[in-house]
């Protein structure tokens, strides 16, 4: 059984389930809750659903199958699945969890009729499970591969899918930021978010609103935002007095494009030019406003592990969500934190670094390093990002 990620439990029972019927019959409460992603999902792999007032709610059942002796883990997104010779059915914690075990119901199969007769008990180590996908070095892709990244995405159960966008995002109250490079159009973004629900997964934007705006400061329309340097400048200056009140629409513009997205990402990383002090307060300004439209803002602490100190973070509005990155070995990162008193979100890579292809065999030990971590750490979990590198 090729299963990923591997459940926790696999039982092994005689026989081969050969699910004849067609038909899946979908527990609901009261009739009444949809199960989009659910639906959509027994659609993929040729089933017709029926809703079943009668069952309990984050039930499927097909064929004849006893479903009484299946109980769900008590854990977010966790699912129990019995696929035996009288049918299958799956039950979740949770709608996602229910998801998640239709996707392992779907490997299972394999794209056949038959599979073999087992009972899996699963749920994730991790709650947070995302992929960031770097469209800002004249990378993005169509429409179409989007979906294609984010149907891989849901079969291997990562939650999260977060375009890395700097200023390749068409914004309504600015149409002339990213023009004519290619950016994202607000079309694409709300055909996106409204896909990757039919997949379970939440699309949410990297939008930096401190450092990384190089392309956008190079114009002559907002080099007045910019923090000068002896380079070209890449970092807004926080002092400037009509910042504010641009960096407020651009932010409601873009969560209206994410609208369930629980998650904005800032950045805030590699910035050159603010000092402490100003750099907090606007990282805390910037939470409040995200807060507005019922989003935690996240935010990059290379900043403070290299120039501000750990000890700095708590200065930090209670509601930002501190991250991690490290692409080489995080393991290093453990210590520090420790005696900070202080566990961050984690943040892994796998790319090119600067050779033709990618360099998968340290990706992949960044990735278990990280996983690792927060094991140990007991932390939330990580993403893991794909950057173009030009």
């Amino acid at each position: 059984m090729n299963l990923v990620p591997l459940p926790r439990k696999i039982e092994k029972l005689a026989g081969v389930c050969r699910p004849e019927s067609r038909f899946a019959r979908l527990g609901v409460a009261g009739g009444k809750e949809s199960l989009q992603a659910v639906r959509h999902k027994l659609g993929e792999m040729g089933f017709r659903v029926r809703a079943d007032g009668s069952l309990p709610a984050g039930l499927v059942l097909i064929g004849e199958t006893n479903a009484n002796c299946l109980a769900p883990p008590y854990q977010p997104e966790g699912y129990a699945l019995l696929a035996s010779a009288r049918g299958v059915a799956v039950a979740g914690h949770d709608a996602d969890g229910l998801y998640w075990g239709l996707v392992t119901l779907q490997q299972l199969l394999d794209g056949r009729r038959n599979c073999p007769s087992v009972r899996i008990t699963d749920w994730p180590a991790f709650g947070y499970r995302a992929h960031m996908d770097d469209i800002s070095r004249r990378q993005v892709s169509t429409l179409e591969d989007f979906k294609r990244i984010i149907r891989l995405l849901s079969c291997f159960k990562i939650k999260y899918y977060s375009p890395y966008i700097e200023d390749m995002l068409e914004i309504g109250s600015f149409p002339d930021i990213g023009i004519g490079r290619g950016r994202l159009t607000a079309r694409e973004v709300r055909e996106m978010v409204r896909y990757a629900k039919l997949h379970n997964v939440v699309v949410y934007p990297t939008y930096s609103l401190l450092g990384h705006q190089e392309n956008l400061l190079s114009l002559p329309a907002y080099r007045k935002f910019a923090h000068e340097v002896f380079q070209p400048p890449s970092a807004y200056d926080v002092t400037k007095p009509g910042l504010r009140p641009y960096l407020r629409k651009v932010i409601r513009d873009v969560c209206g494009l994410f609208p369930d997205a629980p998650i904005f990402n800032g950045c805030f990383d590699e910035v050159l030019g603010p000092s402490k002090a100003q750099f907090i307060s606007h990282a805390n300004w910037c939470a409040a406003e995200v807060a507005k439209h019922g989003k935690r803002l996240m935010l990059y602490l290379d900043m403070f592990k290299n120039h501000y100190g750990l000890d700095e973070i708590r200065r930090l509005d209670g509601r930002i969500m501190p991250v991690e990155w490290d692409y080489e070995h995080p393991l290093e990162r453990e210590e520090p934190y420790r005696k900070a008193g202080f566990i961050p979100w984690g943040h892994a890579a796998y790319w090119n670094w600067c050779s033709f292809l990618p360099d998968f065999a340290c990706g992949k030990k960044n990735i278990d390093e990280w996983a690792v971590l927060q094991t140990r750490w007991g932390g939330t979990g990580f993403s893991a990002a794909q950057y173009g590198d030009h």
